[in-house]
């Protein structure tokens, strides 16, 4: 049998690098910014970069509200309740509101005369209505849409924006939008991609794995040796200073899908082993006949992701990175790490609750002309359906 000191070091190896990868994720940084998707040399990501160097990098929220009219006393209120709670979130660097415009007369000097006085509407305030300066741009002509657009800092607290708006306009129509708002609905579909979609994955390839081998050990055990490439790649992409985006984020589900096949070969291999040697011949024998298969087909499939480099997008380049990556730990892990395995659990032969009869060989040939007529339809037609793609 393999050695089993050998193969505590090295689950005990691969487990400690697995707590440090996962230690090293929690210091990951989600980047939501559109210039990853943009060439390193786009004129619209130099000229971003020129916007903000000249005006800073505040950005805006727009906030509008529906009401039955703005200078009603009750919805004058509360738009101004809405405000000074603004002032007081952070982020917040400046916003504009119909409730700050003034009357201003230049006979006998300048005079401000505020058409609002603690959110009250003066009985002038309607004058507003024939200003230029505030009609269409912060409310509209029948005075009963507000418009409020909010100044905020990059780490602004976009969520406490929109709950005192909530709070605010309760029972009122009011809709959220800018670059920030986007930012924050960005920001949760990456989480998700992180965090929820990879656990429903594992779920399901178990399940399927279950089917075929027969043994609920048998399905995990592969699955977890591919969530395990998913953390050290992470892992890795922060110690290099890679930024988890809109499509590294998706890095994770890749070696999910792709690597954790080497793992459901390997093991169906040795349980077909199994059948007919003892343990040790077993494990010894699958190794010896998955090394070349698995190695070579990581390798392919790495080096294929590898191609994203010569991309000049900068997203697609990290994505390349990391997925080629994690496909290659998760062969290492399957021809090192799970031979160790199973030196101490071991997966006796089972009946698989997966099985394709095979068809005679006169339905087997009318199959087989089927999926040639319906192969080359497809070849035909598919540059027509190409050119419709939007």
């Amino acid at each position: 049998m393999i050695n089993r000191r050998i193969s505590i070091f090295i689950i005990a190896l691969f487990a400690v690098v697995t707590v440090v990868m996962g230690l090293f994720i929690l210091r990951v940084e989600i980047n939501v910014s559109s210039e990853f998707l943009l060439p390193e040399k786009s004129p619209s990501r130099e000229n971003m970069r020129m916007m903000e160097d000249l005006f800073g990098r505040e950005k805006q929220i727009i906030i509008v509200v529906k009401t039955d009219g703005l200078f009603e006393e009750e919805n004058s209120l509360r738009i101004y309740d809405f405000l000074q709670k603004l002032s007081m979130i952070e982020g917040v660097v400046s916003y504009n509101s119909y409730q700050d415009a003034a009357k201003v007369s230049l006979i006998g000097g300048t005079n401000v005369e505020p058409y609002f006085e603690n959110g009250v509407a003066k009985e002038n305030a309607r004058e507003i209505l024939q200003n230029p300066l505030y009609l269409d741009n912060l409310l509209d002509e029948n005075g009963e849409v507000a418009l409020i657009p909010i100044n905020v800092t990059e780490n602004a607290d976009v969520n406490a924006i929109l709950e005192t708006a909530g709070e605010s306009f309760e029972g009122m129509e009011f809709y959220a939008s800018g670059e920030p708002i986007i930012d924050e609905e960005l920001y949760g579909s990456i989480l998700s991609l992180l965090v929820v979609y990879p656990p429903i994955l594992f779920g399901l390839i178990c399940f399927i794995y279950f089917l075929r081998l027969g043994s609920v050990r048998a399905a995990i055990i592969p699955s977890i040796l591919s969530i395990v490439a998913a953390v050290w790649t992470y892992g890795f992409g922060v110690m290099i200073g890679l930024n988890i985006n809109i499509l590294t984020s998706t890095a994770g589900l890749f070696i999910i899908i792709i690597s954790s096949s080497y793992g459901l070969h390997f093991i169906d291999r040795y349980i077909t082993n199994r059948r007919f040697l003892e343990r040790s011949t077993a494990l010894k024998r699958t190794v010896r006949e998955e090394l070349i298969p698995v190695f070579l087909s990581a390798l392919t499939t790495a080096v294929g992701f590898l191609t994203f480099l010569v991309s000049s997008l900068e997203a697609f380049r990290q994505l390349g990175i990391m997925v080629s990556l994690g496909i290659m730990v998760s062969s290492v892990l399957v021809l090192i790490a799970l031979p160790a395995v199973l030196v101490f659990v071991d997966l006796p032969a089972v009946k698989r609750k997966l099985r394709l009869r095979a068809p005679t060989r006169e339905v087997a040939k009318n199959i087989d002309t089927v999926v040639l007529v319906v192969i080359l339809v497809f070849a035909v037609v598919s540059p027509f359906l190409i050119s419709k793609i939007d």
